[in-house]
């Protein structure tokens, strides 16, 4: 529930600034994805595979005195246990990502052994519901390459089939010239010969410009309003109106559709890592 209007902060958004409504449960992920048609290029504007791809997604939850691993596939699915669900946007060859869960904190690896950098994916609370209006919070607490190349941010309305279809609205940090203040919008159809389509950007620069890790990203949709909201380090968390701190875009009524609400991560490079913390929808 809101507690005013459209400036009011929301109780989810004070209680993840002030503290971080971390995850439950421990998660170790592997996404793994079958090679891709297509070559892939670095830094954001790679070519994605165009042919079917089969998407592994391995977590491995600690339920009581056990382990149990949840294996979804193009033929598979265990089903949903607790921890996270993924799909893969973009594959890159046979490379892969591993998720771990440490007290709260995601940690995103590319192992030494991937090959390049145009692995994105998106992941969502298992058994979540859809929703037309979501909201995606995270902290972005490190990174390595100096977040040249490590792409965070939000996942909204993410449709997916389990096997080689899946619809997403992304807000991903800027990789391309050092611009890391601003935050791209894309929607994501994976069974369309492209499938990515841009549909705007927003410029953080007065909240985020120069300053260091962590920061702490918002963004919610509301029809086809999408609004981010930003600010770093210890800064009081701002209202969804405060033109410091916010951007908007219109989105296109296509892409307004009930889906589930999660976290975007891509163009890791080999060896490379990013982490996550204070994850909320």
């Amino acid at each position: 529930m809101e507690l005013g209007g459209t400036a009011a902060v929301t109780v989810g958004e004070l209680a993840f600034a002030a503290a971080g409504m971390v995850m439950a449960a421990a998660v170790g992920l592997q996404v793994a994805a079958a090679r891709s048609t297509a070559p892939a290029g670095a830094g954001g504007h790679g070519r994605t595979g165009r042919g079917r791809f089969a998407v592994l997604v391995l977590i491995a939850v600690a339920l009581a005195a056990c382990d149990r691993l949840w294996i979804v596939g193009a033929d598979r699915d265990d089903g949903p246990t607790a921890g996270m669900t993924a799909a893969v946007l973009s594959p890159d060859r046979g490379d892969a990502y591993t998720v771990e869960d440490s007290e709260g904190t995601l940690r995103v690896t590319s192992p030494s052994t991937n090959i390049g950098a145009n692995l994105r994916m998106v992941f969502w609370p298992a058994g979540a519901p859809a929703e037309t209006d979501g909201r995606s919070c995270a902290t972005w607490t490190a990174q390595s390459d100096d977040g040249r190349f490590s792409q965070q941010g939000a996942a909204l309305r993410v449709r997916s089939d389990g096997t080689t279809v899946t619809r997403a609205i992304t807000v991903s940090k800027n990789v391309m010239y050092g611009f890391v203040w601003i935050l791209n919008v894309h929607g994501w159809d994976t069974g369309r010969a492209s499938p990515r389509t841009g549909l705007g950007q927003v410029d953080l620069g007065p909240a985020l410009k120069g300053r260091p890790f962590p920061w702490h990203i918002c963004v919610r949709t509301r029809g086809t309003a999408l609004v981010v909201k930003a600010w770093a380090g210890a800064d009081p968390v701002p209202a969804w109106d405060d033109p410091g701190h916010t951007g908007a875009v219109t989105l296109p009524s296509e892409w307004v559709y009930p889906g589930t609400t999660g976290w975007y991560l891509g163009h890791l490079t080999p060896g490379g890592f990013a982490e996550l913390a204070d994850l909320t929808t």
